[in-house]
Formats: structure tokens, sequence, C-alpha cells
């Protein structure tokens, strides 16, 4: 926690922490003792603060791709306004960045946050975000397809994404494609965020 908290600007045993909290987030029983360590701000103050140090990033966006998946986390990453801006600009560096770690886990992380309704609204505010997907799902990396389809799937929930996503022809047709994957994730995701953004939001008059 210590090496973490002073991690803003990169420095000695950053990394060795970063790789440390990815590896113990990797299961339920580590997830859950680093929310008690309250690991998850400081990761994203070091994924923020080191964005040229694509090692460093992607090793605390897997951690957070991991940490993510809890409620608890999603909303102790919005507790300041104003790191959880930081924290998208960030993620909208990952998911474009030539490190396929950093883009992969990048999009992990966005689809992760996107099932929590603030986040979604913030994430589909934010063009390079949008952008960024619709232009990663041409990757022939299988793993960012997947995990950018995951997050596509999303925010595609979200009416500014889904007319964003909607303007881009290109994005439909690479959904498609992506229906006779052989990865079956990739496939399902693919499925959900077809329907998600063809799913008119009806609002219901009170």
């Amino acid at each position: 926690g210590g090496v973490l908290g002073r991690g803003g600007g990169g420095g000695e045993g950053v990394l060795e922490a970063c790789v440390a909290v990815a590896l113990v987030s990797a299961t339920a029983i580590g997830r859950e003792q680093l929310v008690r360590l309250e690991a998850a701000r400081p990761l994203a103050r070091v994924a923020v603060g080191n964005r040229r140090d694509t090692v460093l990033v992607q090793w605390a966006m897997l951690g957070l791709g991991s940490l993510t998946l809890l409620t608890q986390v999603r909303c102790d990453l919005l507790a300041v306004e104003e790191e959880a801006s930081e924290l998208i600009k960030g993620l909208a560096d990952a998911i474009t960045s030539v490190n396929e770690g950093c883009c992969c886990y990048g999009c992990l992380v966005v689809g992760n946050l996107a099932v929590d309704s603030r986040w979604r609204v913030m994430l589909a505010a934010d063009s390079s975000i949008i952008k960024g997907l619709g232009s990663m799902l041409r990757s022939n990396s299988e793993r960012v397809q997947r995990h950018c389809v995951g997050a596509v799937r999303n925010l595609a929930v979200d009416d500014n994404a889904k007319r964003l996503f909607t303007n881009d022809r290109s994005v439909h047709a690479m959904l498609k494609s992506f229906l006779d994957s052989e990865d079956s994730i990739t496939a399902r995701h693919a499925r959900h965020a077809i329907e998600n953004l063809q799913s008119s939001q009806l609002l219901v008059e009170n």
C-alpha cells in the first residue's frame, strides 16, 4: 500500500507493487484483501501518472481489471471527481496504446466500470473512449478484440454511446464479423453489443 501510495510519479518498487497487486487480485480472496487495503485508487493514480511507462500501465490496468469486478471498487474509484476524470483520460490512452497489454486490460477496465451507470455516463461522454474502442475493434489481437467488444457491449446501453457507435458504420460491421468468432466469449459479447445498440431506450412518462 505504501509503495503505491507514493507511486504517482513512478520510482523504485512501484512496478513490483503493481505486479503483486495484479497477481493477488486474480483470486476472489485476494480482491477482498486489496479492497480492505484500499488499493484501487492508488493503483489508478499510478496508471494515470506513468502513462509513458507502458509496462507499468499494463500491470496497473491488469490489477484494475480484476478489482473493478467489485461494486465496492467501482464506487471507490468515483470518490474523487478529479481522479475519476483523470482515470478516464488514462484509459483513453491505454486502449489506443501500441502495447497490446495496455490496450487489452484498458478495454477490460472500461467494460467493468461501464457496469455502473454513473461510470457509464462519464465514459460515454468521452469521445476519445468511444473512438478508441471503435478503432480497436479492428485489432488483430484476439484478447484485445474480446475485451474491446465487451466494453462496447456494456457502454452501448447508454444513449450517448449508442448514438456515437451507430454514427460509425464500421462499428456495426465489425461487431457482425465477430458473431462467427471462434472465441465464444467474443461472439457472445458481439451479439449482446448489437442488441444493445439496436434497442432504443423507451422513455417512461411519469
